[in-house]
């Protein structure tokens, strides 16, 4: 069997599992995340590394554990290279595209964008990447200097030269209170550079300071900024994802039954939020260190979750509160009870 149908028979199994309300599961996470660093060379206003300090020292994902991702990328049809760090600066980044080209995964790499020069672009075209996704919050310097640290045109640079890799391209940007001015001609200047798709996102709140700043307070602005992106992505024929304005809706977040995450200190997470969200707020299955991956796909956490989302059971503390679960701005306030720890 060609690793195209087991892919293809895995997710019917998954969802067949999902349909009947198991919370153990034989099919395996058709997504993979990886995090291989925990350096970053911004500091971004949206992270949460900028206003807790240095949560953790700025470490590398030990390459003894990428033998044990082989059975599962058998598997998954998606390896994503993301997390609390900037992915270009690990060593590791080429030699795990190759690997999710290998066993026929859709490799996407997130990416602030600072270290992509057409040298780079070649090496990452070399190694089959499907898809980059380019954070980048502005188009004036002035905007981006103070959101992220860095001027708008280091970025846009990075991804003019992204063009020539020849994948699918993705801007994510976070929208702020500060730049929704900005956001129309953000959609149309990606659009412009070939971009396929723009996703809006709204903050998560790591410091009292930034409350003030979300679009949930600026709901009116907001719509405005909103409207004349879409008008700008009709243009371009753009994919434009906008994230609702109103508050209140309970969401059903999937990912513990979707995806893994492998942090660059061996830690696996049911999800790529608590990569972000600090430790006191993720849904942790095990170290990759001391137990088989397969165990950590159905680890207590993973299946307590499961079953609340069945209805048979409480959620996890850790999920409680969770801007995936609710779409409120208590929810992405929520780390505030960490601001000093």
């Amino acid at each position: 069997m060609d690793l195209g149908t087991r892919k293809r028979h895995n997710l019917l199994e998954l969802h067949q599992a999902i349909g009947l309300g198991e919370s153990y599961l034989t099919a395996k996470p058709p997504e993979l995340q990886l995090e291989l660093t925990a350096k970053c060379n911004l500091s971004c206003r949206s992270c949460g590394r900028t206003h807790w300090g240095e949560r953790r020292k700025p470490s590398e994902l030990d390459p003894l554990l990428l033998p044990f991702l082989p059975p599962f990328l058998r598997l998954a049809r998606g390896l994503t290279l993301g997390g609390y760090g900037e992915p270009t600066l690990s060593p590791l980044l080429l030699e795990v595209l190759s690997l999710g080209h290998t066993y026929a995964c859709t490799t996407t790499l997130i990416t602030n964008g600072t270290r992509l020069d057409r040298a780079f672009a070649a090496d990452l075209a070399a190694v089959g990447l499907d898809r980059l996704v380019l954070s980048i919050d502005a188009v004036s310097d002035q905007l981006m200097h103070f959101l992220r640290g860095v001027p708008a045109a280091t970025i846009w640079q990075g991804l003019e030269h992204a063009r020539h890799i020849g994948c699918g391209l993705e801007v994510q940007t976070v929208a702020w209170a500060e730049n929704l001015s900005e956001l129309a001609e953000l959609v149309d200047r990606a659009g412009k550079l070939g971009v396929e798709k723009v996703q809006v996102l709204l903050p998560k709140i790591y410091a009292q300071s930034l409350r003030a700043s979300s679009p949930f307070l600026h709901r009116d602005r907001a719509e405005e900024a909103f409207a004349a992106a879409r008008e700008r992505a009709a243009v371009h024929d753009l994919d434009l994802r906008l994230p609702p304005l109103e508050q209140g809706s309970e969401l059903r977040c999937r990912q513990p039954f979707e995806v893994l995450v492998l942090r660059h200190d061996g830690m696996v997470h049911a999800c790529c939020s608590a990569l972000f969200d600090g430790d006191r707020r993720a849904l942790v299955a095990g170290s990759l260190r001391t137990t088989p991956l397969a165990e950590l796909w159905n680890a207590e956490p993973l299946q307590r979750y499961r079953t609340a989302f069945h209805g048979r059971g409480p959620w996890p503390d850790v999920c409680l509160g969770c801007a995936f679960r609710l779409h409120t701005l208590e929810a992405y306030c929520r780390f505030l009870d960490q601001e000093d720890h």
